[in-house]
């Protein structure tokens, strides 16, 4: 899906699941299928249909068929108040640009666990899920991928003549061709 849909740069944070499928079906598309990339809410429909499916929140899935296995112990998409007193902070002001600066998603809960946005995790949790990544899919004897969907996760899947928008910089930028960009499909 990879937003192919203009003027919805930003789901609504305290919707639920429900109401954020409603939206970005009812907009049109924002670029011809394969013309342009355009990072989106795909993951997020992916974690809905993983709830669907499972019939558990995200969050639990994951626990229960990802962070547990390899032994990630603190990535959540619902913060204690032990954890919310860990978490970083921004300056209250951008160094840059001098504007306050405010994390909605610091300071209150999503009402639904997003696939590509919202979860939390400590440095050290990040580092064994990249591990497994580089590892072929695999840690501490614990298989999560096979060697070929990570070979597939890792590979150009947008070739030379695709666009790449990225609304986080506000610029187009042509397709490198490695596709190993962390925020490029």
């Amino acid at each position: 899906m990879a937003r192919l849909y203009p003027g919805f740069a930003d789901p609504p944070l305290r919707g639920d699941k429900q109401a954020f499928i409603e939206a970005i079906t009812k907009l049109p598309l924002a670029h011809q299928p394969g013309t342009e990339f355009e990072y989106g809410f795909s993951t997020d429909v992916l974690g809905a249909v993983i709830e669907q499916v499972s019939e558990q929140r995200l969050g639990d899935y994951l626990i229960r068929n990802l962070w547990k296995p390899i032994k990630i112990q603190d990535a959540t998409f619902r913060l204690s108040e032990w954890q919310r007193e860990r978490l970083a902070r921004p300056f209250s002001e951008d160094p840059l640009t001098g504007k306050p600066q405010d994390i909605e998603l610091l300071e209150s809960q999503t009402k639904f666990d997003r696939g590509g946005a919202c979860a939390f995790a400590t440095v050290g949790d990040y580092v064994r899920f990249g591990q497994m990544l580089l590892n072929g899919g695999e840690l501490d004897g614990q298989r999560i991928l096979g060697p070929r969907t990570v070979r597939h996760m890792i590979s150009n899947h947008l070739g030379p003549g695709i666009k790449i928008k990225s609304p986080m910089w506000k610029r187009t930028v042509p397709a490198s061709g490695s596709g190993l960009e962390w925020l490029y499909g």
